[in-house]
């Protein structure tokens, strides 16, 4: 009997893929077919090229000594365009909207060892900082403070943030800026968990409770 063909499928997205659709310029993803594929990259959940989270994989981000330090982890990309999309967006074109807020480099993440002070049970700890330009002039960093905990449901590993602070200075004031614990905004951003949805090739995928998901990468584009 005369054989049926077979439908043709998609050869499988990598991480090494993905890092090549994202703007040396805006440090975003503007293409609709690259963002669609950094979603089948998320939504994917196979079991010969998804490996579980285990301990094992969160304790390789973090630093054993100076011979091998923690990887530095980059926002490369998010599900949900917000404010902040627009923000990176524009920074390379001189707008309002540049001058109002934009970003001075993208967001860093960086997991260390849980400090036994703690009075959490984490696996590891991890500190992210937003870097913004306000009007043009003024730096804000943002600083997020947390750990690596057990999970829950769908997801063995989450971040539970611990605490938020932010550094505001000028360019003549950068030794001496204005330091705001736990400001508003991001003290109520900070309450949701972020889930460990994934892993792949240095680049690791977050679930920011239910706004969406949030990619940070360790290597360099």
């Amino acid at each position: 009997p005369e054989e049926v063909p077979q439908p043709e499928t998609d050869p499988p997205i990598f991480a090494s893929d993905l890092r090549k659709t994202i703007s040396r310029i805006t440090n975003l993803v503007t293409n609709p077919a690259d963002r669609l594929k950094w979603h089948q990259w998320i939504a994917r959940n196979d079991p010969k090229l998804d490996a579980s989270i285990t301990k094992e994989t969160i304790l390789a981000w973090v630093s054993h000594g100076t011979d091998s330090p923690s990887p530095l982890f980059r926002f490369a990309y998010r599900t949900h365009a917000d404010y902040e999309e627009a923000a990176a967006f524009y920074k390379p074109f001189w707008t309002w909207q540049r001058f109002k807020f934009t970003f001075e480099t993208p967001t860093k993440m960086v997991f260390t060892e849980q400090p036994t002070t703690s009075t959490k049970r984490g696996i590891a700890s991890v500190q992210m900082t937003d870097y913004l330009i306000l009007y043009g002039i003024l730096k804000a960093h943002v600083t997020w403070k947390g750990a690596v905990v057990r999970g829950g449901g769908k997801y063995d590993y989450k971040i539970d943030w611990d605490s938020t602070e932010l550094k505001t200075f000028l360019p003549w004031t950068k030794h001496r800026p204005k330091i705001t614990p736990n400001p508003a905004a991001s003290a109520a951003a900070s309450k949701a968990p972020w889930y460990v949805v994934k892993a792949e090739d240095g680049m690791i995928c977050l679930k920011r409770g239910t706004v969406g998901y949030l990619v940070f990468d360790s290597k360099k584009r």
